[in-house]
């Protein structure tokens, strides 16, 4: 993203705003929503593939190379304390 330009804007009664213009603002509120959008569709594809492990969790027969590979593919899926904290 470029950057935007902020303004300092004083009035008369001696308080101060800042201020973008509108074609920075716009461009930037595009590109947000442009991003979120991309990020719930990564989200629900996210989901739709645990799903599908868990699924297959159940339909697999149990061997120790199965419940293995199944105890890594749970501990992957965890989230980590970061991506908590960001949600």
């Amino acid at each position: 993203m470029e950057s935007v330009k902020r303004f300092s804007v004083g009035f008369s009664n001696h308080s101060t705003a800042e201020a973008v213009f509108a074609d920075d603002f716009d461009r930037v509120s595009a590109e947000n929503l442009a991003l979120q959008q991309r990020l719930t569709v990564q989200d629900q594809r996210v989901d739709e593939l645990e799903n599908l492990l868990e699924h297959a969790f159940g339909a697999i027969p149990s061997n120790d190379g199965w419940d293995q590979l199944c105890a890594k593919i749970l501990a992957a899926l965890q989230p980590t304390a970061e991506a908590v904290s960001h949600e």
